[in-house]
């Protein structure tokens, strides 16, 4: 019988290398062969929560953030050559846009709350790197979730919720006060690369056993406030809390 693993994500759908971890991660649970039964949970991040909501061009972002388009294009390259060893062929040369990605966010936590979590994140990370799409458009963000089987008014009424950007907000503080800031992936074993599968698969075999408390200390207290305040959450609506005998991933951490 295959155990039960909870595995949070922390990433924005706008960083090459969450896009390849993913895959990478993707990898590493198939080469368990059904040891494990994943509950993965994508966490709200913003690269750039001081983005305007419309975006900016994209070569003006990265000659700011890089210091010059000649620097922009060569980790261009280096992430291009990474995602190829993972089948994918990102098109940074047709992107023209860097978008706000807060209401790819609201997106992708009402899918989760539908099931349908995995089916959005996929479609966001395809129509951003693969079709150089701009996920901050609402028209392309309301395609994406009736792809993955959503109704766009459920879409409109979350985007419209007043309460909802302040909770999803809040999370994504959490996420920052852990430490989260830059590209990294990482586990309970206290990794700090991105892995490549087979390591990733012998941490998740790992995973439940002990580990120093200097490692964990600070992650373990902020996800497990975020649960306490997930199984509220579901409590207020009539649902049941996580259930603790599900082995706790603690924090995969893929960020760009």
């Amino acid at each position: 019988m295959a155990t039960p693993v909870r595995i949070d994500v922390v990433s924005d759908v706008i960083c090459p290398w969450c896009f390849i971890g993913k895959r990478r991660l993707e990898k590493a649970l198939g080469q368990l062969n059904g040891e494990i039964d994943p509950r993965i949970t994508w966490l709200p991040f913003q690269l750039n929560p001081e983005m305007p909501r419309e975006g900016i061009p994209r070569a003006e972002y990265r000659e700011r953030k890089f210091g010059s388009l000649e620097r922009s294009r060569a980790l261009d390259e280096r992430g291009s050559a990474e995602a190829r060893g993972e089948g994918l062929e990102f098109a940074f040369e047709r992107m023209q846009r860097t978008p706000n990605t807060f209401a790819a966010r609201q997106l992708i936590d009402l899918a989760q709350g539908k099931s349908a979590g995995e089916a959005v994140v996929e479609g966001l990370f395809g129509a951003y790197f693969l079709e150089a799409r701009d996920i901050g458009d609402r028209a392309v963000l309301l395609e994406v979730a009736t792809g993955a089987g959503l109704k766009t008014a459920d879409l409109e009424a979350r985007w419209a919720d007043a309460e909802h950007p302040r909770r999803v907000a809040a999370t994504a503080e959490e996420m920052r006060n852990l430490g989260i800031s830059g590209y990294q992936l990482s586990s309970s074993t206290g990794n700090t690369e991105s892995p490549a599968p087979s390591r990733r698969r012998r941490s998740f075999r790992r995973s439940d056993k002990p580990r120093r408390r200097s490692q964990t200390r600070a992650k373990d207290h902020g996800l497990e406030q975020h649960k306490q305040r997930d199984n509220e959450h579901h409590q207020r609506r009539g649902g049941k809390p996580a259930q603790r005998r599900i082995r706790d991933f603690r924090l995969v951490r893929i960020i760009g």
